[in-house]
């Protein structure tokens, strides 16, 4: 069987958003065309990857294996640009960082100016979503690094707390600049609340880019600022 890697990466986008309409869409093309590539991947008797037995596309059990491997060449692929990068510096390129709800939404964005003004060439943005979206788009290859709140666990992933992210019933970092403009008091309550570790995440065989390792470097002193909130009174 051979391996074409264009046909590769067109059967990637029809599994992954379940359709051929969708794929179509992703890859700026129309769906025959998407359907006769995955068509020719399967004129081989010893290898059909796609069910299209059902009303939802979906792939085989050899179509899985294959797609398994498809994650791991399009990792490859970062990792030979992040290869690249690494001779250029941070004279230029992209960086995609994933954020849960909350540190995505309150956290990341003051991150990402700070990140830009340092490095103009860098166009670099956020993905938001739950941590399971994030941390399943991490797993598949689409992003280079997530923040999230909490600390997931799988053998494939490196985790590192980097701070502790007190909560006044949501999370500080919604509320810190209404606090220090006053039109937000946190009240004490008994017991405290228990703080939350927002937790730097990258897959462990992923090489990281130049710009990735930057950020997580203005990530790593968030820890080393001053509170967002108030420090409770003794006996709150």
């Amino acid at each position: 069987m051979e391996l074409n890697l264009h046909r590769l990466w067109i059967f990637m986008q029809v599994v992954e958003p379940h359709g051929f309409s969708a794929a179509a869409h992703r890859l700026y093309t129309s769906r025959p065309s998407v359907s006769r590539q995955v068509r020719r991947r399967e004129q081989s008797p010893k290898a059909t990857p796609i069910d299209r037995s059902g009303t939802r596309i979906r792939p085989t059990a050899e179509g899985e294996v294959l797609a398994e491997y498809g994650i791991r060449v399009r990792l490859l692929a970062q990792e030979a640009v992040a290869a690249v990068q690494q001779v250029s510096g941070l004279a230029s390129g992209r960086f995609l960082v994933g954020g849960s709800t909350t540190v995505g939404t309150h956290l990341l964005p003051p991150l990402l100016a700070r990140f830009a003004q340092q490095h103009p060439g860098i166009d670099c943005d956020s993905s938001v979503g739950d941590s399971e979206a994030v941390l399943g788009r991490l797993v598949a290859g689409d992003i280079g690094i997530v923040v999230v709140a909490g600390v997931p666990t799988a053998s494939r992933l490196v985790t590192e707390t980097v701070l502790d992210e007190r909560l006044a019933l949501i999370s500080e970092h919604a509320v810190g600049r209404d606090v220090r403009a006053g039109t937000l008091a946190v009240l004490p309550v008994s017991p405290l609340l228990r703080s939350r570790p927002v937790t730097l995440v990258y897959r462990r065989d992923r090489l990281l880019s130049p710009a990735e390792r930057a950020f997580i470097t203005l990530l790593r002193s968030v820890g080393r600022r001053p509170r967002e909130l108030p420090e409770p009174a003794d006996g709150s």
